[in-house]
């Protein structure tokens, strides 16, 4: 008798738990969804934990624990459930956008492209997918390609918050962009100290894809003063062509180039890898010098970006000195963004190496010497509208002398 009784009431608790666990867990996706909402984010992913451990095979449940955590910055924790969604359904169009949502969030856009791509395949007229590829390009200041993608979204609702919003917010096509620099210049030859300065103003109007600008300098140096003016120009075809091209012309050229032109092509891959080439032609007063400089780029998920060029001169001298031999000279230089400033480290070594220094390229002993030049500088956004930029140049000549270089710069941008 006692026997049937307990299996009367283990039965009965048995019930009473299939019941109420239904109950229960509509009450934790409630939960979940309200602290959502309210934008309780640390509540509602306790809830979704308690959901996924319960219930680990619910795809939902997993991404809507990662969407969480990622409003939290909990980016590792976020990619983690998303891998555990896509585990269970790799075809999730909510699982794939969500994660590269986390993964443009941290500048991996490597990693975020292939998703959002297999995404659009399964689903070609999602919004969704639309609104994340927008972002995508946005991002990455491809303000066209965002634009495009936006105007998919609008013609099937132009209504759609998300998509006005983001539309709202991509910058104006042109802006003006005014630089005011100094340039400090000391070239030691033994005991001996010779100073230079220079003021310069560059004015120009930049786009996503182009950039034009009127350069004026005026210089002091070895006693004399050169005046220099020119004009700049880039434009940038497909988001991964850029063509860009430079000119200035001084009013002498015993110290400073007469005439320094110069021409370059750069072509950027989606991988983080670019490939450039650039020619520059220096005529002074006593000597005519041309440099052939090919470059290789690569820009890391970080906003880290390292830089080498080798360039290749040929320097034709006045008849008092000897025809010159073709000179070899190498560059090495280093970016880093933080979230208040952005720092430029570079070494070169080689014969008439100007690639790093502010001073520009100056005629004394053209050809005549090797050097090692060590370069440093920062970047430091005052305001959303000017930036200010410091730069150092130490170059240590195989001649005995040395040249420092210090230059302070003012940008504004609007």
């Amino acid at each position: 008798m006692n026997s049937v009784k307990s299996l009367v009431i283990v039965w009965a608790l048995q019930m009473t738990a299939m019941i109420s666990w239904p109950q229960d867990l509509q009450n934790k996706e409630t939960l979940a969804r309200q602290a959502v909402t309210a934008h309780r984010f640390a509540d509602a992913r306790d809830l979704y934990v308690w959901l996924t451990e319960n219930h680990p095979e619910n795809v939902s449940y997993w991404t809507a624990r990662g969407r969480v955590s990622g409003y939290l910055s909990d980016y590792s924790g976020a990619i983690a459930a998303y891998d555990k969604a896509l585990a269970i359904n790799p075809k999730d169009i909510e699982t794939l956008v969500g994660k590269a949502y986390i993964l443009l969030w941290q500048k991996n856009y490597t990693s975020a492209t292939p998703l959002l791509n297999e995404a659009q395949e399964l689903a070609p007229e999602s919004s969704e997918v639309d609104l994340a590829m927008a972002q995508e390009s946005y991002y990455q200041n491809h303000p066209k390609e965002a634009s495009d993608r936006l105007q998919r979204i609008l013609r099937r609702d132009p209504k759609d918050a998300a998509a006005l919003n983001l539309k709202s917010r991509l910058r104006p096509e042109r802006k003006l962009r005014i630089e005011l620099g100094m340039v400090g210049d000391s070239l030691s030859i033994g005991a001996a100290r010779i100073n230079g300065v220079s003021g310069l103003v560059d004015v120009g109007l930049v786009s996503p894809d182009n950039f034009i600008s009127i350069h004026y300098e005026d210089w002091l140096r070895f006693g004399d003063e050169v005046v220099r003016g020119g004009v700049n120009f880039s434009h940038t075809f497909s988001h991964l062509w850029t063509v860009d091209a430079s000119t200035l012309i001084g009013s002498r050229g015993d110290v400073l180039a007469r005439y320094d032109d110069s021409v370059g092509l750069k072509r950027r891959f989606r991988t983080g890898w670019a490939v450039s080439t650039t020619y520059r032609d220096l005529l002074f007063d006593q000597a005519h010098i041309r440099l052939l400089t090919p470059g290789l780029e690569y820009s890391f998920e970080k906003p880290i970006s390292v830089q080498a060029t080798y360039s290749r001169g040929w320097s034709t001298y006045s008849s008092l000195v000897p025809l010159g031999e073709p000179t070899n000279s190498v560059a090495l230089r280093y970016n880093e963004g933080f979230s208040k400033f952005t720092i430029h480290a570079g070494w070169s070594r080689g014969i008439e190496l100007y690639t790093f220094l502010p001073s520009g390229p100056l005629a004394d002993q053209l050809g005549q010497f090797r050097a090692n030049t060590y370069t440093a500088g920062i970047d430091v956004p005052v305001s959303k509208i000017l930036t200010t930029r410091f730069d150092y140049a130490l170059q240590r000549r195989s001649s005995g002398a040395n040249e420092q270089t210090i230059s302070a710069r003012l940008i504004f941008l609007r």
